[in-house]
């Protein structure tokens, strides 16, 4: 036999639970995949719906020379190259880990996925490591998506012993 407060308690617990458990389902589209969140307007690079095209994308940090091409409604093939600043490479000895991805958006902004598209570390500038990380992937994407923006993140360091930096780039209004 339970005594009340017992009884309180596994209560109290298993309302917690079912509040904490629809609201994580509540919210795991937007969590996930970012459907209720749109690309910033200044960061959207609209996708031209047939044809080979290039562009770039240059920030403080890095620039990223692509090319892509859109077969079909639904497949999207992107390539390229990264090549961190000077100004990063001069500040900062070694890059500790790298990630860039790419988040696709409908007409509107509204994004409706996102793709990893190269990772990479730890890259030692002062032994020669590569200033540039090259990438090439085939995606299926959904038939609505017309643009495209860029995101990205970072950690540089002076040294192995130095605090590290964090760089990034997200284009997310939220």
């Amino acid at each position: 036999m339970c005594t009340v407060r017992f009884c309180r308690n596994v209560m109290l617990i298993s309302i917690m639970l079912g509040i904490l458990t629809t609201f994580l389902i509540g919210c795991q589209g937007s969590l996930v995949t970012g459907k209720s969140d749109q690309i910033l307007q200044e960061s959207r690079i609209p996708i031209v719906p047939a044809g080979q095209h290039s562009g770039q994308y240059q920030t403080g940090d890095l620039t990223v020379d692509y090319t892509y091409s859109r077969n079909g409604a639904n497949t999207l093939q992107i390539g390229g190259r990264v090549t961190f600043s000077s100004s990063l490479q001069t500040n900062f000895n070694v890059v500790s880990f790298f990630s860039l991805g790419l988040i696709l958006a409908d007409r509107s902004g509204n994004i409706l996925t996102q793709y990893d598209l190269a990772a990479a570390g730890p890259i030692n500038f002062t032994q020669g490591g590569p200033a540039t990380i090259n990438f090439n992937k085939t995606m299926q994407v959904p038939p609505d998506t017309a643009t495209m923006a860029f995101k990205y993140t970072g950690q540089a360091r002076s040294d192995m012993r130095g605090a590290p930096t964090d760089f990034f780039s997200d284009p997310i209004a939220r």
